[in-house]
């Protein structure tokens, strides 16, 4: 199964392990959507195997409806962006809500790392 994303060839999964890079070859998705709901209620319904991302995946990874497969690999990082209109200078809102998504961010993607026992990689960034 494939999550259509900018990210992945349709072909191969590239994923990271302690032992470095791996290179997993599906064979062939015979089901494709460029949505993560989608994505995870297929892969519940029993479709087969799929990448999902932390944030989609973990309530069902804790209740067992879903199994992670390749337990020590993970995806490469990626990056989280806040973009916003050029300005000299940017409202006080818009950094209160840059700093608070941050926050917010970073700690819940850092405590899914630990759960899963991956390392902790995030890079927020901020855009003008």
């Amino acid at each position: 199964m494939l999550l259509g994303t900018v990210d992945y060839a349709p072909d191969e999964w590239h994923l990271v392990s302690a032992a470095g890079d791996a290179t997993f070859r599906p064979l062939g998705p015979h089901f494709s959507v460029n949505d993560m709901e989608s994505m995870s209620q297929a892969l519940r319904d029993g479709a087969g195997i799929g990448l999902l991302a932390a944030y989609s995946a973990m309530d069902d990874l804790r209740s067992g409806e879903l199994v992670r497969v390749l337990p020590g690999y993970h995806t490469h990082v990626r990056n989280v962006n806040a973009v916003y209109p050029s300005r000299q200078f940017v409202d006080a809102k818009i950094k209160r809500f840059v700093e608070t998504l941050k926050t917010h961010v970073s700690d819940h993607l850092d405590a899914y790392a630990k759960e899963l026992e991956i390392e902790p990689a995030l890079s927020l960034s901020t855009g003008r």
